[in-house]
Formats: C-alpha cells, structure tokens, sequence
C-alpha cells in the first residue's frame, strides 16, 4: 500500500467523523416519526433502519446521540469507498458488515442476520452501494423475512448542504443549519413471503422510504 493512500485511509475518516459530530451538534434537529420506534426499543427489539444512500452521512449522528440507540451494524461495501465509510463508522461507534449483492452477499446476509439475533439494530441503504438511486433491491426486505425484524424508514434533510454531482447526488450537510428527521411506521415482512411477495414488498418500502423523504425536505 502506497504512503499517500495510507494516510488517506487514516486521516479521511477522522476528518469525516469529526465533521458529522461538528455538523450534527451544531445543527438545530425536528423529529417527527420517533414514536414507534422508541416503543419498540422499550422492548428490547431489534430494527432494520433503512434509509436511501445520499443520506448516509449523518446517520450515525441520528442513533448515537439523538436515539441514544446502545448497538448498531451497517452493511458496507467492498469497494476502496466503502473502506473509507467503514473506518468512519468504526470511529463513530458503529459496526460493520462487509458486503454487497455482487460482492461477499451472502456470507453478509448471514453476518447481518446473526447481529440481529444478538440484539443489533441494522443499517442498510436500499439503494446502495451503486444505485440506481432510489430503487431497492431485495436485501433490506430479505433480512426482515428471516429474522421478523420490522423494518423503520428513516429520512433526514439539513436547510444548508451542498448536493454533490454523484449516482445518488449525495447531501453534504454544512454545519450551523436547521435540519430534520422523520421516521417511518415499523413495516413487518412476512417469513413466507415468496418471490412474488418479496416483490411487492420491496415497492411498499419503497413508497414509504419516498414518503419520509419528501417529509424530511426543508425549503
């Protein structure tokens, strides 16, 4: 590995874990949505949080320090970025499931499956980790079916950003700005749901994942 892309490996996600606590703690934050979900963790339940990959940035903020959620994982990627996003997710406290559906996916899946049998609450972006943007392919929707965990779409949206000319215009959040969260109803997958139904859940998700991100939009 050559020096300059080891030091890149070291110091980007510093960089970018200070700049999520500095933008996320400077941020004044709305919460809309968080009812359920604070129910369900009154009962020691496991989530499949779900959110669309142009927000993954201040995600972590959400669970550490607005939920003051104990345990997460997410799904990354294998890809060089993928590297650079988990380094900053272990920096931020969050756990990581190497994997994708082209790369290392089942042996993720099963990965995933047990941190919920454990007691882990599970990110993934439905969409990722190379699109197309806003379309959700079965993972998300598979993990609820095995192991009956529901499934809570999460938005955000920050007042100033920067939208990046990416797959998936990703959001970068400026600090000092307003900014808001909204949830989504829990949504349960049946464990015998077939093809058919795997199918028409993923355009349920879909539709509600839409939903809390037009009301997460700040003008």
């Amino acid at each position: 590995m050559k020096i300059l892309e080891l030091l890149g490996l070291i110091s980007i996600p510093a960089l970018a874990s200070g700049y999520i606590d500095f933008c996320g703690k400077t941020t004044k934050w709305e919460v809309l949505g968080q009812e359920p979900l604070l129910k369900l963790k009154e009962m020691n339940q496991p989530v499949i949080f779900a959110f669309w990959h142009n927000q993954i940035l201040l995600q972590s903020y959400y669970y550490r320090n607005i939920l003051k959620g104990l345990k997460i994982a997410s799904l990354i990627s294998l890809s060089k970025d993928g590297e650079l996003i988990s380094r900053t997710m272990y920096r931020q406290g969050i756990g990581v499931v190497r994997g994708s559906s082209s790369r290392r996916g089942g042996h993720a899946f099963i990965d995933l499956a047990q941190k919920i049998e454990e007691g882990c609450d599970i990110g993934i972006t439905p969409d990722g980790p190379r699109g197309p943007k806003y379309e959700v392919h079965p993972g998300a929707v598979a993990l609820a079916a095995r192991t009956g965990a529901p499934i809570i779409p999460i938005a955000y949206d920050v007042k100033n950003k920067k939208i990046l000319k990416t797959w998936d215009e990703f959001r970068v959040p400026f600090p000092f700005s307003k900014g808001r969260f909204v949830l989504g109803d829990p949504y349960y997958v049946s464990d015998d749901a077939d093809e058919e139904s795997i199918i028409k859940c993923r355009s349920e998700l879909k539709s509600r994942l839409n939903m809390v991100h037009v009301r997460a939009k700040m003008q």
